[in-house]
């Protein structure tokens, strides 16, 4: 037997270098804090359509369900047909297919149901690629713009 050979992943790799992305720029993974501020905006946008749409009781602690109803729709519609939210469009990321490309209505509908789960962040932190939950389960990947 033999152990791995020399062209196996090394632990020094860069996030997506096995996915073929670039290690900077156009292409690259997009990190942590701008995933993060994406989300901040993107809750917020949708803390003023909840508002809007169920009132002031939909911003008391009772009413974050709604919120959350909220982003979910938000991101299955935007992510689904213009590849990324208000917010990520902001940061400058886009959400695309691992092989390139808008991911369309069924991936965003999975990333959207386990972002309203509130699973996908966890995952990032131990995750080679940064990819959260919602990225792994629905083969996307957010992509610097």
């Amino acid at each position: 037997m033999q152990g791995p050979d020399a062209g196996s992943e090394s632990d020094d790799a860069y996030p997506g270098e096995r996915l073929g992305r670039p290690e900077t720029g156009t292409g690259s993974l997009a990190r942590p804090g701008r995933r993060l501020g994406s989300l901040l905006i993107d809750w917020a946008f949708c803390l003023l359509i909840a508002r809007g749409f169920f009132g002031p009781e939909a911003l008391q602690p009772n009413g974050s369900l709604s919120v959350v109803a909220v982003l979910v729709v938000v991101n299955l519609l935007l992510v689904g047909t213009a590849g990324a939210t208000v917010g990520q469009r902001l940061v400058g990321v886009q959400v695309e297919r691992l092989s390139g490309g808008r991911p369309g209505m069924m991936k965003a509908l999975i990333r959207a149901v386990l972002l309203g789960l509130g699973v996908p962040a966890l995952t990032m932190l131990w995750e080679r690629d940064r990819r959260g939950l919602h990225d792994l389960a629905s083969g996307t990947l957010v992509a610097i713009r």
